[in-house]
């Protein structure tokens, strides 16, 4: 489907991030990695909707949830347990998948990171914590692991400390991109 130029490409830059995982032992690459450092259980399911996850958050007695979804999570598992979501954007602007992609499209210089709960549709919900930075002609990589960082100390603020980050300015503008 991609072309081997491509898949080579991919298969390049997941091999990449394995070694950045391994070398960088102070940078949080994967959730596997953030699990072993804090001591957490880290449960791998195929399905969310699934009776496997049901029985997991019931077992766990899990209050909220992390997560990075390209699905939508529907009632009655929203009301289970409250799901909070990275977004790599400042909301409601570039709602939708790969923000970063579409905004240096644009040529749109303020980035950003906002954490919020998850409603049923794809970034709509209640923003709990978000921080913005200006694009000083970084590459499409170097913003995301800006934005990486920024998002472990919004979780650590609003998880230890209970401490949100709310921008002053709204953007105005809303918009949803796929791909």
């Amino acid at each position: 489907l991609l072309g081997w130029y491509r898949c080579v490409m991919v298969v390049g830059s997941l091999i990449l991030c394995k070694i950045a995982d391994f070398c960088f032992h102070k940078r949080f690459y994967s959730v596997t990695k953030v699990a072993r450092a804090f001591h957490l259980p880290l449960k791998k399911v195929s399905k969310i909707h699934s009776k496997e996850f049901y029985r997991l958050i019931e077992h766990y007695e899990l209050s909220t949830i992390f997560t990075q979804l390209t699905i939508k999570i529907k009632e009655p598992l929203l009301s289970k347990t409250e799901f909070w979501n990275k977004h790599c954007g400042v909301l409601p602007a570039y709602k939708g998948i790969c923000p970063v992609f579409w905004k240096k499209l644009h040529g749109y210089k303020k980035m950003g990171i906002t954490i919020h709960r998850v409603d049923e549709q794809f970034d709509t919900g209640p923003i709990l914590s978000e921080m913005a930075l200006e694009d000083q002609d970084y590459s499409f990589f170097k913003i995301y692991h800006l934005l990486y960082d920024l998002s472990a100390e919004l979780l650590m603020d609003l998880c230890l400390n209970d401490k949100r980050h709310i921008l002053r300015h709204k953007l105005s503008s809303s918009a949803y991109y796929s791909y």
